[in-house]
């Protein structure tokens, strides 16, 4: 096994911190989710939190973009945002006294986090001088009059409501008794940028977190829809199953799904890319559907030469085959003929499209693999010749699965986004979806679990 970079130890022991001193850590593993054990641990109500408290903490999940929950440890250093809402002094008083117990910092619109406390640890005689919100067992520490303003008006508009029940209790709990992160649409579009149409599946999210030597995991669940939508019982225990094989040493992304919607639905319902779909390449309505229904495997492949770093292996099962597709890939040929492109025949049958203007580099190109309509598209490479197993929707497996090396991506500049560094510095990174319910198709709602390895090879 390899040793991990001097950058990768500072970065994962600022983790063995708790994901206190840089708490976004926790915060991005929502776009790990699109990215075992038993399922969702369905845990009651959390003995040490008062009713009034988990009021106030549903409240803030229903009116923020982002909260993480972290363990007090009174042997580690101050958080630097408990100095910088507190003070110096005072802060070091409040985190000895804090103990063990569950603090949480949220965030909403206006960038800066808010800390939140348990309104215990702040009698009323000693809040004076403190930019302090208080709500139903809580306090929320602002950066100034100002964002106490904003907290407040933010607030004023999620009035209090009663406890939740089904996967927004869970939520609720997960948050209350252990490390955790819970997002909503717009805390998932902030950090993913560019990347937010295709993690849909995940907008809505909550996970629990454990650090165990050099690996972080997580479990909890995400969702396309709010989780306080979810029917009552729909979050049932799932039986334990194996997870997937590793990846090989040349691949730096696998994904694999159910459905091509859950990837590029967001994408595909778009009307400024439906147009081109269907003016330039005749991808009408009726194809867009089917497409996004259809099981896939996706690979990002390094390259070692030439003018491409990596190669992109898409297989998926096109239903009606080449007689319902037939116009589409002439479509598409046309439009890369004229752009210079030279075309050879493959069998397959298929095409595969070359570059000469770069030695006759290969640019891509597409094969029909079997009678079934099985398609391979490669693009920087060839397209495969073997078809490979696809997930189908009447299978009992994962709804999605993600495979990466994401410090190998980095190298290669190919890891967009506000991605934190014990995400870019990872050498591999595993997460699954499954999901809740008994038809597959048509689940809203995921298990999600996964983890991140630190350094070294996988």
């Amino acid at each position: 096994m390899a040793r991990p970079t001097k950058a990768a130890n500072r970065v994962w022991q600022k983790l063995r911190d708790l994901l206190g001193r840089h708490p976004i850590t926790g915060g991005a593993l929502m776009l790990l989710c699109f990215a075992g054990g038993a399922g969702i641990l369905l845990s009651g109500t959390s003995a040490d939190q008062p009713l009034s408290q988990r009021r106030g903490m549903a409240r803030l999940l229903a009116s923020m973009q982002l909260v993480q929950s972290f363990r007090g440890n009174p042997s580690r250093p101050v958080p630097s945002i408990w100095a910088q809402r507190f003070g110096l002094r005072r802060s070091e008083s409040l985190w000895k006294k804090q103990g063990s117990g569950l603090w949480w910092q949220v965030w909403a619109a206006d960038g800066q986090p808010y800390l939140v406390v348990p309104a215990r640890l702040l009698p009323t005689n000693e809040r004076e001088g403190l930019t302090l919100t208080s709500l139903e067992g809580l306090l929320l520490a602002g950066a100034d009059p100002l964002h106490r303003q904003q907290i407040q008006q933010r607030l004023q508009s999620s009035p209090a409501r009663a406890v939740p029940g089904g996967l927004a209790a869970i939520c609720l709990d997960r948050l209350a008794t252990d490390p955790g992160v819970a997002w909503s649409p717009d805390g998932l579009a902030s950090l993913s940028g560019p990347l937010a149409p295709l993690l849909q599946v995940a907008r809505y999210g909550c996970l629990n977190l454990e650090l165990n030597g050099s690996k972080l995991s997580w479990q909890g669940m995400v969702g396309r829809r709010p989780f306080e939508a979810a029917p009552a019982g729909v979050a049932q225990p799932l039986p334990a199953t194996e997870g997937p094989d590793p990846i090989a040493s040349n691949e730096l992304l696998t994904i694999r799904g159910r459905a091509l919607g859950d990837l590029l639905g967001a994408l595909l319902s778009r009307k400024i890319i439906q147009e081109p779909l269907e003016a330039d390449f005749k991808l009408k309505s009726d194809l867009r559907r089917i497409l996004a229904t259809q099981p896939f495997e996706l690979q990002l492949r390094s390259l070692g030469g030439g003018p491409f770093q990596a190669a992109l292996l898409i297989q998926t099962r096109l239903a009606g085959g080449q007689a319902r597709w037939g116009e589409s890939l002439a479509a598409i040929r046309t439009r890369l003929l004229d752009r210079g492109l030279n075309a050879s025949t493959l069998s397959g049958p298929g095409m595969l499209f070359r570059d000469p203007l770069r030695d006759g580099a290969v640019v891509g190109g597409w094969r029909w693999l079997n009678k079934q309509g099985q398609f391979s598209l490669g693009v920087a490479t060839q397209p495969v010749l073997a078809p490979v197993s696809l997930v189908m929707a009447d299978d009992k497996a994962d709804q999605l699965v993600v495979q990466a090396r994401p410090s190998l991506l980095r190298s290669k500049q190919l890891l967009a986004g506000r991605w934190p560094p014990a995400l870019t510095l990872a050498s591999s990174l595993v997460t699954r979806l499954r999901p809740f319910g008994r038809d597959p198709a048509e689940a809203d709602w995921f298990e999600c679990q996964g983890e991140l390895q630190l350094g070294g090879q996988p």
